[in-house]
């Protein structure tokens, strides 16, 4: 029997495979530390990044500064630091956080109309706050609707308004722009309109203040609505876990829907 040869390169895949396991455990090794909390509690400050305005949830002003930075205020003093906000202007101009054209150095936290998508989830760790935004109908507790309405449109900042337009075209509505609340108020009570589309939000706060005037998600299809975050840096895992912790202590005491309420936001559902 002719003796048996083992070739040199019979091992080769198994040393290539040891090997590039070792390099990996020594690479993990060398991750830097996650110090987004640790960091923040040394410098006893939150850096946040918000637009100029962004009603209801950045508004500019400082005694009713908006959803937002009411909740960041909420959050930080209940972690024992203090809130610096930094307003963007490139956060009001686009939608779009790639192109804010932020860093770590100006901010720790992003929020003032963050919208919690893939795409956004893509750039930023996002912690959702339950609220979402979208068109709201307001109408007559008495109404009895017609196949073709007349509908006053107050715009929305950050809404749809071509979807919407191409649905009130379809329907044949009648559409009347408004430029305020108090001109919307004015259309359906004086019957220029039978029903009024406005925010969510604005649509419920106004219901609200009235007995004879109803309010609700406007429903069709082609609508869609908003669910807002904050936003977190990547790898900022422990700031983000804490934020996540503190919102939780909100939401089961009560505090996050009371801050809800006063800017007339909605929950998700």
């Amino acid at each position: 029997m002719a003796p048996r040869f083992h070739s040199p390169f019979r091992w080769r895949p198994v040393v290539i495979n040891v090997a590039v396991v070792s390099l990996l455990m020594f690479g993990l090794s060398y991750v830097p530390a996650d110090t987004s909390l640790s960091e923040i509690q040394r410098r006893g400050t939150l850096r946040v990044c918000i637009p100029p305005s962004r009603p209801p949830l950045v508004t500019g002003d400082p005694t009713y500064p908006g959803f937002d930075v009411a909740l960041m205020l909420e959050l930080s003093e209940s972690m024992g630091i203090t809130l610096k906000t930094r307003v963007v202007s490139a956060m009001g101009a686009d939608f779009n956080p790639r192109n804010w054209r932020l860093s770590r150095s100006q901010c720790d936290v992003i929020a003032g109309g963050i919208v919690d998508s893939e795409e956004t989830r893509g750039f930023l760790q996002t912690l959702p706050t339950d609220v979402q935004m979208g068109w709201g109908v307001i109408r007559p507790n008495t109404l009895v609707p017609e196949p073709r309405e007349s509908v006053a449109v107050l715009p929305a900042p950050g809404l749809d308004r071509l979807a919407l337009s191409q649905i009130l075209r379809a329907e044949k509505a009648d559409v009347v722009l408004v430029r305020d609340e108090a001109a919307l108020i004015a259309a359906l009570t004086t019957g220029r309109a039978r029903i009024g589309l406005a925010d969510k939000g604005i649509a419920d706060r106004l219901a609200q203040d009235r007995t004879d005037l109803t309010s609700g998600w406007f429903k069709a299809e082609g609508v869609t609505r908003q669910s807002f975050a904050l936003g977190f840096w990547k790898g900022d895992v422990e700031l983000r876990r804490a934020f996540a912790h503190a919102l939780s202590d909100m939401d089961e005491d009560g505090r996050l829907d009371d801050l809800r309420s006063e800017y007339g936001l909605p929950a998700a559902d």
